[in-house]
């Protein structure tokens, strides 16, 4: 039988951080999008139209898809990630956790202008 790989080697703390860094930052946003939804007005921006005015307003509780969006693809991401790790594909764990750090940021991004367009 084969001994599993330790992973305290050092060319193995890397993919590990990465995969936890793309866990906690979705974490975090989803927290700290739903502590600021207290403060949103209850009629919030939530489309905008292609000459770049607003063009479709609701309650703030449709915009609360956008960290749980985040958080689906982290919480996807860390255990497919370490999974692979530990077969030994680092490259296709850092991809995983690349997606999820581009839709964790994409998601922050666009919620900082629904909420920053709402007056919060």
């Amino acid at each position: 039988m084969k001994n599993p790989k330790l992973s305290v080697f050092p060319w193995r703390r890397l993919p590990y951080g990465t995969a936890a860094l793309s866990l906690l930052l979705a974490l975090g946003f989803c927290i700290a999008f739903f502590c600021m939804a207290q403060n949103l007005p209850e009629t919030v921006p939530l489309h905008w139209s292609e000459n770049g005015g607003i063009d479709k307003w609701g309650p703030k509780s449709g915009l609360y898809h956008l960290p749980i969006i985040s958080l689906v693809f982290g919480a996807v991401a860390f255990p497919s990630s370490v999974a692979l790790i530990r077969r030994d594909l680092n490259g296709a764990a850092y991809f995983i956790n690349g997606i999820s750090l581009f839709v964790t940021c994409l998601m922050a991004l666009v919620a900082a202008f629904f909420v920053s367009a709402a007056g919060a």
